[in-house]
């Protein structure tokens, strides 16, 4: 890397992970009086996703609240089927992170007939049904965090590239709609004329991240960028890039875990930049909103987790980060 990457890294916020087990919690009460059962739908099992879990579980057991944890799985039938066991159960709220916008409002639909408190966190259903059916939406700034690594890969055209750059992208804005303001944030942190997208996939599993990076690579000999819009499509695009010897490759991503932490602590790193989202924090938010809901104190419609950014070059923040998250 020639060009020495200055951005400071914001001090991680960190909350001791444990093993989360579906249904797992203490019985418990708010205020001393009023116990409550929350349910949680996860997209899938990830380290982003199981840190904004496992501040939910911290917020839970601080509050005396049991707490219910399923993966859909990316599924939209099993996620209606969780919610379906939820509304059996007659828990008192559910917390979701939609698979789809419009798929997974019927379930929704369902638990509001049964009298359930729903509230999204991460992503969230449509708007005018978010409008009528969801009583609190906590989510990290979408457009913030693209903007962040757009203004890092901006940097990197500018200094490292003289002022011109082919880009790959590796999205997840085909399924999921805070990627699309994710990208759009990215571009428009980049200089006019300042770049070309030569390479656009979906792929935001490190699984089929990775091999699709490595055939940008192969077909672009000259790219100069990769952005990663998520966790996956970040870690499988330096892993690519790594393994194919790119030296004149970089890539910028969105998402920090300890695995991308740890990417940048490699000497000459793939990964020279990522603009991290507060997982703990946005898990912690969920459940006072949850609570404030169910106990009808006035909210904001939308709450934002903070965001944590992370440079390369700065080592000493990312060993801060991997101190308290290994």
């Amino acid at each position: 890397m020639s060009t020495k990457w200055r951005r400071t890294a914001a001090a991680a916020v960190g909350v001791a992970l444990g093993a989360l087990v579906a249904g797992c919690g203490p019985s418990g009460t708010v205020d001393g009086d009023r116990q409550y059962t929350i349910g949680v739908t996860t997209l899938f099992s990830s380290p982003i996703i199981n840190g904004y879990t496992a501040g939910m579980q911290a917020e839970a057991d601080k509050r005396g609240i049991t707490l219910k944890v399923n993966t859909a799985d990316s599924n939209v039938g099993k996620e209606a089927s969780i919610i379906d066991t939820y509304i059996t159960q007659q828990v008192d709220a559910i917390l979701i992170d939609p698979i789809s916008d419009s798929g997974s409002i019927p379930a929704v639909q369902r638990a509001v007939a049964a009298g359930i408190t729903v509230l999204c966190y991460d992503t969230c259903i449509q708007e005018d049904a978010k409008a009528s059916m969801i009583k609190g939406y906590v989510t990290s700034d979408q457009t913030a965090l693209g903007r962040e690594a757009g203004e890092a890969a901006a940097k990197y055209i500018a200094e490292d590239l003289g002022g011109k750059a082919k880009i790959g992208m590796l999205t997840c804005d085909q399924s999921y709609a805070i990627c699309a303001q994710r990208r759009d944030g990215f571009l428009s942190a980049l200089a006019p004329g300042s770049y070309e997208i030569v390479a656009k996939q979906e792929g935001y599993v490190v699984d089929k991240a990775r091999p699709l990076a490595t055939d940008m690579l192969t077909a672009n000999p000259d790219l100069g960028l990769i952005f990663g819009q998520n966790e996956g499509s970040t870690i499988g695009a330096a892993l690519a890039v790594k393994s194919a010897g790119r030296t004149g490759t970089h890539v910028v991503g969105i998402d920090i875990t300890p695995v991308i932490a740890q990417l940048m602590t490699e000497p000459d790193p793939a990964l020279v930049f990522t603009a991290g989202q507060g997982a703990e924090e946005l898990g912690q938010k969920a459940i006072g909103l949850a609570v404030d809901a169910l106990e009808g104190r006035p909210q904001a419609e939308t709450q934002y987790a903070g965001l944590l950014p992370y440079s390369a070059s700065d080592q000493a923040g990312l060993a801060a980060y991997l101190s308290t998250h290994n």
